[in-house]
């Protein structure tokens, strides 16, 4: 599995076959102190910001500004990319300034919130920078993934839509719907004008070009259970995660990660499912027959990376479904999400070399 790059310059070192449990969460409902639904932007910029002091591998750039309601760029919805390098040398190859004596490491691409009302992946995935960066239980994984990789994160690729929990953008487009691949074949009424009509797909675009040699690039969801309320009956009650991705590679890792995440959630989150017997908490979306525009969609078939998908997670409490961002959500989305990037590259590591 190939990425546009050039794979061999570099190697990756280490043991990620490790099952991680996370950290407790606390619970972010209506009823707590702090409502994940209800945030805003800068809340979640603010605990990344909080994260970078005094943390010398980690640092943000400004990628651009989402549009407001008129379709015009807003210095109200900043677009922040946030960096965590693996560690590097101060020393300079003699006779050659400039020039340090280390290879360069990979890089893995992470992107939440394209879809605004989308919270408990973005608060999953700053769990996952978090515990990366502090890894409070002392994690041989996660220092190897520290050590290796070059991470760079955008929190929140859609800041109009996440500030009001609006699927779509603030001009009733689904971000998600506005790329080039498959575009002109869909039937949707919020795909936009064209492809690449809002500037937040533009920004995510360009940024996807400028890292196309990347490792993997990962866009992170959640959805709603509830599948019959929506017209998609295939979301059963007793599920909690989904995956999608044009790598059947991905596919098969997801498939073999969830029954193994299942029968530890079976004990840990979901006791009252045990009555529904030897069941995986989660399912695949596979549709051969029409190429959807996407995130994912654009950097494989677009940019060339290969390791690309969008593994989701609930944001109903899969214990009471009226409940969001519950501790039980919340810890789920973080465990899922850390143990799948831990599973794609202890499976994929060696294709590196």
């Amino acid at each position: 599995m190939q990425s546009k790059g050039k794979m061999n310059e570099y190697m990756i070192s280490g043991r990620f076959d490790e099952y991680y449990q996370t950290e407790k969460i606390d619970s972010m409902t209506e009823s707590d102190s702090f409502n994940l639904q209800a945030s805003k932007i800068e809340d979640i910029y603010q605990l990344y910001d909080d994260l970078m002091d005094g943390n010398q591998s980690m640092s943000k750039k400004l990628l651009g500004y989402g549009e407001d309601a008129d379709g015009k760029e807003s210095e109200s919805y900043p677009i922040y990319e946030y960096i965590i390098r693996a560690p590097q040398t101060s020393q300079k190859t003699h006779g050659l300034a400039g020039v340090t004596d280390l290879y360069p490491v990979a890089k893995i691409l992470i992107t939440t919130g394209v879809h605004g009302n989308e919270k408990a992946a973005v608060y999953g995935v700053y769990e996952f920078v978090k515990q990366l960066l502090l890894n409070p239980q002392n994690s041989q994984a996660l220092n190897d993934l520290k050590s290796n990789f070059d991470f760079r994160v955008i929190p929140i690729v859609n800041p109009g839509g996440y500030n009001y929990s609006f699927r779509n953008t603030l001009t009733e487009v689904d971000l998600n719907r506005n790329f080039s691949d498959g575009w002109e074949e869909l039937d949707h009424l919020a795909k936009g004008d064209k492809p690449y009509s809002e500037g937040e797909t533009k920004i995510l675009w360009n940024w996807l070009n400028e890292h196309g040699d990347a490792f993997a690039y990962l866009d992170y969801h959640n959805f709603t259970r509830r599948g019959d309320s929506i017209g998609m009956p295939e979301r059963k009650t007793e599920m909690t995660s989904y995956h999608v991705s044009p790598n059947k590679e991905l596919n098969k890792l997801y498939s073999s990660l969830i029954r193994r995440l299942s029968l530890s959630w079976q004990n840990n989150y979901l006791r009252n499912f045990s009555e529904l017997g030897n069941l995986a908490f989660g399912f695949l979306y596979n549709n051969d027959k029409e190429r959807i525009p996407s995130t994912i969609a654009e950097a494989y078939y677009k940019v060339g990376i290969q390791l690309t998908a969008i593994p989701e997670i609930t944001y109903n409490d899969p214990i009471d479904p009226a409940i969001h961002n519950s501790q039980t959500v919340l810890e789920l989305s973080a465990e899922f999400f850390i143990n799948y990037l831990l599973t794609l590259v202890d499976r994929f590591k060696d294709d590196s070399r």
